[in-house]
């Protein structure tokens, strides 16, 4: 906290990524060294990164190596958030407003890259993206990324010096190890998975599969957080939408600490509209 902007912080134990926004890189770095060691360093002027990628998209060319991310989102916010991680292109989509096939293969078209790697982030949305993938005249390998933080690990895990096949195994591998709580609000009343849920009622899936409900938000989260195996989580990153704050979101975040004191949690502001917040667990 106060070193940059836009913290995410992937890894276990033994070994963290750690992907900063800062006007001053010496001093996360200092501070990494007096952590233990330092691999891998990539410090990179994103000034420059935006005056080139405005140029090239202009000459139609936004990729590296000639592979390309290309993803969706439900945000603008996200969307700079896959942005800052190396995605080209970010198109809108999410719940509730399905891109279809022809928005992948625009997206996909955008970029001057032979090879795409494309993330859906939404379950609902992978048919759409291989529908895409197998219409375009490029390579392209989907993802099965059925969610943003799925799709964030995966982003993550890209490395540019790495060619398509091993980018595409190592980002699959990523994405695997999340978990996903999204809260929500229910529209309808229902029966399921052994729960009595009323229209209204606050709803807590967890990687898509209904799993706790209730009337306070925050009980949600907990009752859901409560039937995982603590032990094996130790990073927690919490996104939280139109219809939260920064207040409420560090509120559930300081809720998480004292319930398990192990657990790093961070706070982001996601923007999206229809959950509350979207949680990665890894």
């Amino acid at each position: 906290a106060g070193m940059g902007e836009y913290p995410l912080v992937v890894g276990n134990a033994q070994l963290l990524r750690i992907h900063l926004h800062t006007l001053d890189p010496g001093q996360p770095l200092s501070y990494g060294v007096t952590q233990g060691e330092l691999l891998d360093i990539v410090v990179e002027n994103l000034d420059e990164q935006s005056r080139q990628f405005t140029r090239a998209q202009s000459a139609n060319v936004s990729a590296v190596d000639d592979i390309a991310l290309v993803c969706a989102v439900p945000s603008p916010e996200l969307a700079e958030i896959f942005k800052s991680l190396g995605v080209a292109v970010a198109i809108s989509g999410g719940q509730a407003m399905n891109p279809g096939a022809q928005d992948f293969l625009q997206a996909i078209q955008q970029v001057n890259a032979s090879k795409i790697i494309l993330l859906p982030n939404n379950k609902n949305i992978i048919p759409a993206a291989q529908q895409a993938g197998s219409l375009a005249e490029k390579t392209v390998q989907v993802l099965p990324s059925e969610s943003i933080p799925q799709g964030i690990s995966a982003a993550l895990a890209f490395n540019t010096e790495a060619d398509f096949d091993l980018n595409a195994a190592r980002m699959l591998n990523a994405l695997k190890r999340v978990q996903t709580i999204e809260i929500t609000q229910a529209a309808r009343s229902v029966r399921l998975n052994g729960l009595q849920v009323n229209r209204g009622d606050v709803i807590g899936l967890l990687n898509n599969t209904l799993t706790a409900a209730g009337s306070n938000i925050n009980q949600v989260v907990l009752d859901i957080l409560a039937q995982q195996d603590i032990g094996n989580i130790e990073l927690i990153s919490i996104y939280y939408g139109q219809d939260a704050s920064t207040a409420t979101a560090n509120a559930l975040a300081d809720l998480m600490t004292a319930a398990c004191a192990h657990l790093k949690v961070e706070v982001i502001y996601g923007g999206q509209a229809h959950n509350h917040y979207i949680i990665s667990l890894e």
